[in-house]
């Protein structure tokens, strides 16, 4: 198996529970140790062949930089979440360094390597409604869906007239989705 590193990604981030850390972003180092095939990529230097390091960096920054938390054991597994589950890597190992952690420590760090088994599965309820094209929209939104997630079940589509919209708006058909998903739970 292959590994592609990204090193000492900056973060500023709430973590922290002690008085004095609370409200206040810190300091965070983040690195990635991604292991995939990269072996296509390296026979055809084409960059459709790789993992997109700046897609993944991209949104590990958005995520962690827009979550408070109290420990940075929890950082990394949503790092290794976001890696591992949205990304396809096989695995990812993840050290999160916090510098001025501990007096006297140049930093506190902790590490974790996370595979697909290591991620729970959830239970969410998604609601898909359009005016706009229905039938094929909805046929989209599904097929999208399935990328992404295991769909358990499905409510028949129904129409609805609009509300609250401007007298000859098409009629909406809807439906609800049950799914089955490794994603993280937003709370």
């Amino acid at each position: 198996m292959d590994e592609v590193e990204i090193n000492d990604l900056y973060v500023r981030s709430e973590v922290g529970f002690s008085p004095h850390e609370v409200g206040k972003l810190q300091e965070l180092y983040i690195t990635m140790r991604l292991r995939t095939s990269i072996k296509k990529a390296g026979e055809t230097d084409g960059v459709e062949d790789t993992i997109n390091n700046k897609t993944i960096t991209k949104e590990v920054l958005f995520h962690v930089e827009n979550k408070k938390y109290n420990l940075i054991e929890a950082v990394a597994t949503d790092v290794a979440r976001i890696c591992v589950v949205r990304h396809g890597i096989s695995s990812a190992k993840v050290i999160v360094k916090k510098p001025n952690a501990l007096r006297f420590a140049k930093s506190s760090s902790v590490t974790i390597e996370r595979c697909w088994e290591d991620f729970d599965w959830h239970e969410a309820h998604i609601l898909l409604g359009s005016n706009k094209d229905p039938l094929q929209s909805l046929s989209k939104a599904i097929s999208l869906l399935k990328e992404k997630v295991n769909i358990t079940k499905m409510s028949k589509a129904f129409w609805t007239r609009p509300v609250m919209v401007e007298d000859g708006a098409a009629d909406f058909i809807n439906m609800a989705v049950f799914v089955k998903t490794k994603l993280d739970i937003v709370g």
